[in-house]
């Protein structure tokens, strides 16, 4: 047989259903999280204690400008930078310290810490001090007690290090003025030592430059003080920082409905059904080999409208599904086809029976197996009462010791193998090369073969069936879940059997496409009295079965 094998590029990716119908048909949903989100929202934040904060704000003084901080060698040509380091002093633990004592001993020095965050600013000399606590006027005590600690600290290091200063500037005094003392009274002995008298001019100049820096730095430390320009204390505030009900509402709100919408279009991702008639070509990458309406929509009351109703809508959409098949086969010069599903329900056991039935209308020789040897759909829809099957086929019996006729109009004829039970393991018999044997033998007695399979994803039959196909032929049903074809589509990437294209069924009979949900349970399926009575009514007239001569026949009108 001829069984070319298809290649087609996988898609980049997978862009998941339009966003905007998803949430749409989800608003009412979306709308509902919002609205809870934000009442719980609302009612956390409304039961949180209230916290206030208070800023105070310091600018501080630039210590270039200042004579206290001389010949100390600390580098001040980036301002920034001293900001920076007054703000690690203004979280020292001598400030905290000093804050604690200043509020009275209300919290200890680490707890001032955790409740106040000093920042200093990037474009100015400004420190910003916030502090918080329960009440109002709590957090704006505690804000400018800190920065008077601080103050306080910077006016104790400022004295420290002017007295340091001024001893060690007084000590040198004294030294000059001994060695004046010491160079006068050498001129005084001889007038003509030019030596003294020079050492002398010099130590009176050194000793008024001192005198001067001693002025100068009493004066720089009175001006410097704190090292602060202006506080701008904190004011009680009027509403807490924390919570706020109706901020925490908005946001809980907006969180709500993004995380609905977020959950809406994964959820239509998982639930994601076909609609239209050409929805499945882009996740099985097959074309379209026609269109069924729904029986429903168009009422017709039997299951073989090609037989009851040769001339209608249905009918000659099983007509025009026989000219693409052909088309398809002569591509890959095949005979014998597969048809499958995803599901039990897609109308794959009524596609190949009304599939047969049109094409023998078309005069061509037809051969209708039924092996999905666990719900025998075909055998059940015509009330076959088998004698006969592939295993018959497999241990030596002739074709026409199993198969039976069904006789149409028109001197027209189907013949069909109908299904038996071949065990647990059907697909063992499948794979076998006794099986093999025969489909090959199979696809000589016919123009068509046709094997009703059963759903590729719910028995491992189909894949050891399609091994001896020229062609797999899909049916797709409106409202077939798109996970479904995802992963129907990965299965017949593992097979080499080609793909001829999808038949979509149940389409909606204004426009051939719509959707509808089918369960994915695979189990026994037992047609209805109803059915099973419309499908005799419909061959009962136009279609009768015989079996072929070898056996007992078993003809009923």
């Amino acid at each position: 047989m001829s069984q070319p094998a298809t290649a087609t590029a996988e898609p980049m990716f997978d862009t998941g259903p339009p966003v905007l119908p998803a949430l749409w048909a989800a608003r009412w949903s979306i709308l509902l999280s919002a609205v809870i989100a934000g009442l719980l929202g609302f009612g956390l934040s409304a039961l949180q204690p209230s916290s206030y904060q208070a800023t105070a704000e310091l600018l501080l003084a630039d210590p270039r400008n200042s004579g206290v901080f001389e010949d100390t060698g600390v580098n001040f040509l980036d301002p920034s930078r001293y900001v920076r380091n007054q703000a690690e002093l203004a979280r020292s633990g001598p400030v905290m310290a000093e804050a604690s004592a200043l509020v009275g001993g209300r919290f200890t020095p680490e707890q001032v810490a955790d409740r106040v965050d000093v920042r200093p600013s990037v474009d100015l000399d400004l420190l910003t001090i916030t502090a918080s606590d329960g009440t109002g006027a709590g957090a704006a005590d505690l804000a400018n007690a800190v920065a008077e600690a601080y103050q306080t600290v910077v006016r104790q290091q400022v004295a420290d290090r002017t007295e340091a200063s001024l001893t060690e500037l007084r000590g040198q005094r004294v030294q000059l003025e001994e060695t004046i003392a010491a160079a006068e009274e050498a001129v005084a002995a001889d007038p003509g030592d030019t030596a003294a008298a020079a050492q002398r001019d010099a130590a009176v100049d050194q000793l008024v430059s001192i005198n001067n820096r001693i002025d100068q730095i009493a004066v720089d430390a009175s001006l410097f003080g704190a090292g602060v320009d202006l506080v701008e204390e904190a004011e009680i505030p009027g509403a807490p920082a924390a919570p706020q009900p109706y901020r925490n509402a908005v946001l809980a709100t907006v969180l709500g409905a993004l995380a609905a919408a977020g959950w809406a279009w994964w959820r239509a991702d998982e639930t994601a059904t076909v609609d239209g008639r050409n929805d499945p070509a882009e996740v099985l990458r097959a074309p379209l080999l026609g269109v069924v309406p729904s029986y429903e929509e168009t009422r017709t009351d039997t299951a073989l409208p090609t037989v009851a109703s040769p001339t209608s809508g249905i009918s000659e959409a099983y007509q025009f599904l026989v000219s693409a098949i052909a088309h398809q086969l002569e591509e890959i010069d095949g005979r014998a086809i597969l048809i499958t599903s995803a599901g039990p329900t897609d109308g794959k056991t009524l596609t190949a029976a009304n599939l047969a039935i049109a094409a023998a209308q078309d005069g061509r020789e037809v051969l209708l197996l039924d092996a999905d040897t666990r719900v025998r759909g075909l055998t059940r829809l015509f009330e076959v009462e088998p004698r006969g099957g592939l295993a018959d086929l497999v241990q030596g019996d002739t074709l026409e010791d199993v198969i039976t006729i069904m006789h149409l109009e028109d001197r027209k004829a189907v013949p069909m193998i109908p299904a038996v039970p071949l065990g647990d393991d059907t697909a063992a018999f499948f794979r076998t090369p006794e099986f093999r044997r025969v489909a090959a033998d199979l696809s000589e007695a016919a123009d068509l073969v046709i094997y009703d399979t059963p759903p590729m994803l719910l028995a491992s039959d189909t894949a050891a069936i399609a091994s001896s196909c020229d062609g797999i032929v899909l049916v797709v049903a409106r409202g077939t879940s798109i996970q479904h074809l995802t992963q129907l589509r990965e299965r017949l990437d593992r097979i080499g059997t080609p793909v001829l294209g999808y038949v979509f069924t149940k389409a909606r009979a204004d426009r051939s496409y719509g959707y509808d949900y089918y369960g994915y349970g695979y189990r026994h399926l037992d047609f209805t009295e109803e059915e099973q009575a419309r499908a005799s009514r419909a061959t009962a007239g136009g279609a009768a079965r015989e079996e072929a001569p070898g056996r007992n026949r078993n003809a009923r009108a």
